[in-house]
């Protein structure tokens, strides 16, 4: 056919920027064994800065987030809440397509990593999301620095590296169990051979949970997750436990419709806070068209427009 398709080694430099579909594994001439193959689909918007890198000490006009001063405000609190309870807590964003959920998250991860907050993200996906923990692998992709990894050899070192930790050896055992969330080609063991589909999803939750654990080394540490709406349901019991086990992280969410306020056991484990943000003001819509035009002012007439065809 005329796809563009790719292997692990490509996805993984790349996935970073661009949106993949996973294809069934095949066999390839020349290839002993079955093959990854990726199907790219898009472009992807970066939404926070790689770790390490210096704050921003200032930002075009362009780049300015306009309105949301009452979320900015919440997410604030909630991160001084947090610091100072030693409790979790999560933020879930709710709006329609088009409000600007993902870009308000990416204004709130700048915001912690300006007060030396660790941030993690990860989003959901319409094509994997029936593929379990798939909003987690950009998560966990940077929490164990396997960018910095030149293959998967070197990402296996990475993580075994954690899990040997003297007082944490047993964690060893189940790391085939981390392929399901990034195929890093371990073999599997007897041990993970002998446990039932369920029980599997369960262990690596206790793997992932640990991971964050050991790797954030208890520092306020702030998870955002894009577009929950796409989320599998393993991904959302993980996210539970995540709360539930981890007292220095703050969890911020954003989903269309009711997707986190729905999932009850979420306000059991944690202090949760849900923001439903919908159009901007007419004023608003003018500030934003004003700064990526980079222009004072702009016509009564065209102002008029704007609001009009914008609907916020």
């Amino acid at each position: 056919g005329d796809d563009v398709l790719c292997d692990d080694a490509t996805f993984t430099v790349c996935r970073d920027k661009i949106d993949f579909e996973s294809l069934p594994p095949r066999t390839l001439k020349g290839i002993e064994g079955l093959v990854c193959i990726y199907r790219p689909l898009k472009l992807r918007e970066i939404i926070t800065r790689p770790m390490g890198q210096e704050k921003q000490t200032s930002r075009d006009t362009s780049e300015v987030l306009v309105g949301r001063e009452e979320e900015k405000a919440l997410f604030l609190r909630t991160l001084d809440a947090a610091k100072e309870t030693g409790k979790s807590h999560m933020i879930g964003i709710q709006g329609e397509a088009g409000m600007g959920k993902t870009r308000l998250l990416q204004e709130l991860c700048l915001e912690a990593r300006d007060r030396e907050v660790d941030v993690f993200v990860g989003s959901g996906n319409s094509v994997e999301s029936n593929l379990p923990f798939h909003p987690f692998r950009d998560v966990f992709f940077t929490l164990l620095r396997f960018d910095e990894a030149i293959d998967n050899e070197q990402r296996q070192k990475c993580l075994l590296s954690v899990l040997e930790a003297k007082e944490y050896g047993k964690w060893v055992s189940y790391a085939p169990l981390f392929n399901t969330l990034i195929n890093l080609g371990i073999p599997d063991n007897a041990s993970v051979q002998s446990m039932s589909r369920d029980l599997q999803n369960q262990k690596l939750i206790d793997l992932l949970v640990y991971l964050i654990r050991v790797t954030t080394n208890g520092s306020l540490t702030m998870l955002a997750l894009d577009d929950a709406q796409w989320f599998d349901s393993v991904s959302w019991t993980l996210i539970v436990e995540i709360c539930k086990r981890l007292p220095h992280v703050v969890v911020v969410i954003t989903s269309r419709g009711n997707a986190v306020s729905s999932a009850p056991e979420l306000s059991k484990v944690t202090t949760m806070t849900t923001a439903k943000i919908s159009g901007l003001s007419n004023g608003e819509v003018v500030t934003l068209v004003k700064n990526h035009l980079r222009v004072s002012e702009v016509s009564a007439d065209l102002a008029d427009v704007l609001v009009q065809r914008s609907n916020g």
